[in-house]
């Protein structure tokens, strides 16, 4: 069973200004449950949006996040007073459990210790399912509110099911859910219930458009196998937004490469898109698609991505900021900032970018584009394979790179396997095939080459789920083969490629693919992003 998703018209735990216009917003949104906190309006206003959130058919949760005791006894007490179903938080159930006595309440108290605001979960994971079991032993609370992601100890998922085990009632999660793979984490650990506030108000969750409706529809969908199926109407209706911002690029056969083998190669030149790789269309699709806040966009990239958003924001008029690994090429940084970024470079991989962009966004509330798990970015890179489907109308094979996946999520979407597509990854960067073959996607090493585009610690999930539906197999290369392949496109067609660009077409050189007779294969040349320099070796 699923848990039940909580939704908070709250942003960095305090309650939004327009709460009362966002629940009209979410108008018929399937959320069973949506709730607010102590702070941020007083309880007259308080008294009306729970009026709004019953008169929606709803139920109302209050979750206390007030720290002395005397204000969150005066919580508890207005609890009373506007008809809540749940009452969430705080750390004085001695205090709390009288002044809710015969009511209809349900009571879920914070176990562990708590401090600050926002706020943190201290101790040890022992200490936090003693204190549950504890609290769970009160007559009169019925579980407690378990600030999972807001706790740095160590194995959130491990001390969840502790807490789980040693609770006597049910845990509602709570604090920092904001991704795919925590909803799914403590999903499968067993919480009874789950909120999110700013994480939707701050546009995390892979949707299709902007706004909090959509960012609740996305929640909702997500299960313990959940799919984020990305359709070929969503990719034509990317196509149709982003068709005056980017490039239809062009299709070269590569004349006398394969025809010993009886195959026809053809060449899909993304190196030649904006910004210098297949990532514009993403970038676009995203920004075309959402209501950007004043203060902009944040992202994190190992610089195509960066680069497209910078590219795409300028064009646009919207300020960006990109976090890039401190593995990034120099070539990729200078593109950034010619395109009038704000370049942050982090020590270590994309996932220490991905995490200081994070904190950025939560401190700034901008928009958050991510590189390759979102819905409307996987949809616009999905528009390459519909360019490639009307250029190359019998095309049989495409061969694809694959770093996070959204290149191979939107193109394997598009064909949904009526094509074969394939995907190419280094032995150094092989989060896809580690995904499939552990059957979810999982933490993988990554370095080597082309670590800078290929790199992604763990596949995103809407790759991971069109990928194990309709990606046929997954290659794996070594840094030689790749590098062979660069300096092959440049010797042989004068196509600048940076590695990851020319990583699709490796396979076909090393004869890990073979075209079969007559069979049209297309190689994605995804990126062009290079230091010419490292072409000079032929």
């Amino acid at each position: 069973m699923n848990p039940t998703f909580i939704f908070m018209l709250t942003h960095n735990d305090v309650t939004v200004a327009d709460a009362r216009a966002r629940v009209r917003e979410l108008g018929d949104a399937g959320v069973e449950v949506i709730g607010f906190k102590d702070i941020g309006l007083p309880v007259e206003e308080l008294k009306l949006l729970s009026d709004d959130i019953r008169k929606s058919g709803r139920k109302v949760a209050l979750e206390v996040v007030s720290l002395d005791p005397d204000t969150e006894l005066e919580s508890a007490a207005a609890a009373v007073g506007l008809d809540v179903d749940y009452l969430l938080g705080g750390t004085c159930p001695e205090g709390v459990l009288p002044l809710i006595a015969d009511t209809r309440i349900r009571y879920f108290p914070f176990c562990g210790q708590i401090e600050g605001h926002p706020s943190k979960l201290m101790g040890d994971a022992n200490a936090i399912a003693h204190d549950a079991a504890r609290l769970t032993a009160m007559n009169g609370v019925d579980g407690v509110d378990l600030l999972a992601y807001r706790w740095h100890g160590g194995d959130v998922p491990g001390m969840v099911s502790s807490v789980i085990d040693a609770a006597r009632g049910k845990v509602i999660a709570a604090g920092s859910i904001d991704r795919v793979e925590r909803v799914r984490d403590l999903a499968k650990a067993g919480v009874s219930a789950f909120t999110v506030g700013t994480a939707a108000f701050s546009n995390r969750f892979p949707a299709i458009g902007s706004g909090l409706r959509a960012q609740v529809d996305s929640i909702l969908q997500i299960g313990l196998e959940g799919e984020f199926a990305v359709s070929k109407t969503m990719i034509e209706n990317a196509a149709g937004r982003i068709v005056h911002q980017v490039r239809e690029t062009p299709v070269v056969r590569a004349d006398g490469l394969f025809e010993q083998q009886g195959g026809n190669v053809f060449l899909k030149l993304e190196s030649l898109q904006h910004s210098g790789s297949f990532k514009a269309r993403g970038a676009f699709n995203t920004l075309l698609s959402m209501d950007v806040p004043p203060v902009g966009v944040v992202a994190a990239s190992g610089g195509n991505h960066g680069a497209a958003v910078a590219y795409a924001c300028r064009k646009l008029g919207i300020s960006a900021e990109v976090f890039v690994p401190e593995i990034s090429s120099p070539t990729k940084l200078d593109r950034l900032r010619e395109y009038g970024a704000t370049v942050h470079v982090v020590p270590g991989t994309f996932a220490n970018a991905l995490e200081a962009c994070n904190e950025r966004q939560e401190q700034t509330g901008a928009s958050s584009i991510h590189a390759y798990d979102a819905l409307s970015v996987v949809a616009g890179q999905g528009t390459t394979g519909r360019e490639i489907s009307k250029q190359i109308g019998n095309v049989d094979t495409v061969l694809v790179a694959v770093g996070g996946g959204g290149l191979i999520g939107g193109i394997s979407s598009w064909f949904r396997g009526d094509v074969k597509v394939v995907g190419v990854e280094p032995l150094s960067c092989r989060s896809m095939a580690a995904a499939l073959e552990a059957g979810e996607p999982v933490d993988v090493d990554v370095g080597g080459l082309a670590a800078d585009s290929l790199g992604a610690r763990k596949v995103g999930n809407i790759a991971y789920d069109a990928a194990r539906r309709f990606v046929d197999q997954v290659v794996t290369l070594q840094d030689a083969d790749i590098r062979a392949a660069q300096l092959f496109l440049w010797n042989e067609y004068r196509v600048v490629a940076e590695p990851a660009g020319a990583a699709a077409l490796a396979p076909l050189l090393t004869g890990a693919y073979v075209a079969e007779a007559g069979e049209n294969v297309c190689v994605l040349v995804c990126g062009g992003n290079t230091d010419l320099a490292t072409l000079s070796a032929a």
